[in-house]
């Protein structure tokens, strides 16, 4: 998921640092920016206000 990485580089944050912001471990939160679990609204919500960005870029693709 490169919004997710790139959102999260762009903060400044480790994967283990916003894994531990949003309450999951580090293992989890590289599952979730690999896409092997799914993005949810709620779980788009908690990183947007981490990250300080739309919730919406986690759901949009580039064309």
């Amino acid at each position: 998921m490169n919004a997710l990485k790139n959102a999260r580089n762009q903060a400044g944050l480790t994967q283990e640092e916003l894994g531990k912001q949003l309450g999951l471990s580090k293992s989890t939160y590289c599952l979730l920016e690999a896409g092997k679990i799914k993005m949810t609204i709620e779980r788009a919500e908690a990183i947007s206000k981490v990250l300080g960005v739309s919730p919406m870029i986690f759901f949009t693709q580039n064309v």
